[in-house]
């Protein structure tokens, strides 16, 4: 079952639809024409009016598609996004700049046991941010929000070309993968193969270590995840529950790995919701972290993706296909979106 959202993520949901009412955003778009009871449609070329928008500017309807919606909707649908990638926009909208990625200062961090060589490793550029959020359709608030938080990287391999790799203080681990997308590539004469994996782990690194457990220890509830994408899916949730501040996001390498026992200990007493990939082995790893949290007397829940459907039809999968996915179609509210990451405020009485 998908988790559902609290009244606090309700409520900011309607703060936003109010204040950036459908005629609000037909003019900070430069549309054409003008909003009304009956208009020509943005969307399309309309010779003979057959658009309308509600008088409160709340909701809208195409009598030539059959199409309707509210302001999100018409966001997505005239930027060509997904409702959920809207939503989060519209909240930066209402928000401004008063809401910030925030890090705690009293962040605790740990010392290097024996650091990875990433002398190699520099920090993203703004091309690098937007060529990951076009890849992952993840908000370039999120990808900001874990560049700050000094867990995302670029690195320019010279034979792979140009990559981008998670890692945390503690650089015990980091893996990365290609900014273009496409698998790693064998040179000719390796294995006889040409296409390797999507992900790489550094050399030398434990893949059983949590990334950015090094980093978490101010935040009182941690996103814990499967996979890179995922963890920069759980940034941007949290940007948009407006819980960055009390949510650290967690990475495993895999489902096969176990939590590290030096690691351990750093999510005792923290508020911890594990996001496990649907299949099989997602399952399995999500039952065994559990197991081992509930080990250090955290508080364990977990996030599924049943019945949430992608664009294309197919089933969601993992964090980063949940912020991508139709939720319209899917049968389920946008307000899931912020619900994903409420965890962080049950834990303050927050309901």
């Amino acid at each position: 079952m998908i988790a559902t959202a609290s009244a606090t993520s309700r409520t900011r949901i309607e703060e936003a639809k109010a204040r950036f009412t459908i005629p609000i955003l037909w003019n900070m778009l430069n549309l054409p024409g003008k909003p009304a009871r009956s208009c020509r449609s943005p969307f399309r070329e309309d010779r003979s009016p057959s658009f309308s928008v509600s008088e409160d500017g709340l909701h809208w309807i195409d009598f030539a598609t059959g199409e309707r919606g509210d302001a999100i909707e018409f966001l997505a649908k005239i930027k060509g996004i997904s409702n959920a990638v809207a939503f989060i926009e519209l909240l930066k909208m209402v928000d401004g700049t008063t809401h910030q990625p925030a890090t705690p200062h009293n962040s605790a961090r740990t010392e290097p046991r024996r650091g990875l060589e990433l002398d190699a490793i520099e920090r993203c550029s703004k091309a690098d941010l937007w060529e990951i959020a076009k890849l992952r359709s993840i908000p370039l608030n999120g990808l900001r929000l874990a560049q700050e938080r000094k867990l995302l990287f670029a690195y320019q391999d010279p034979y792979q070309g140009r990559c981008w790799l998670i890692t945390d203080d503690a650089r015990r681990s980091a893996i990365y993968r290609r900014l273009d997308g496409k698998r790693f590539h064998y040179r000719e004469a390796e294995n006889g193969k040409k296409e390797g994996p999507k992900s790489r782990n550094w050399k030398g690194s434990e893949a059983n270590w949590p990334i950015g457990i090094a980093q978490a220890g101010g935040f009182p509830s941690i996103a814990l995840c499967e996979g890179a994408p995922d963890a920069l899916a759980a940034f941007a949730l949290a940007y948009a529950g407006a819980v960055e501040s009390l949510v650290a996001t967690v990475c495993m390498t895999g489902a096969a790995c176990s939590i590290h026992t030096d690691a351990l200990p750093m999510f005792r007493g923290k508020r911890v919701r594990i996001f496990g990939h649907a299949d099989e082995a997602g399952q399995a790893a999500i039952q065994r972290w559990a197991e081992q949290l509930e080990g250090v007397q955290a508080e364990v829940d977990g996030f599924f993706f049943d019945g949430l459907l992608k664009r294309d039809g197919s089933p969601a999968n993992d964090l980063n296909d949940f912020l991508a996915a139709d939720h319209r179609a899917s049968g389920c509210g946008i307000e899931v979106i912020t619900g994903a990451a409420d965890f962080a405020l049950e834990r303050r009485g927050v309901q």
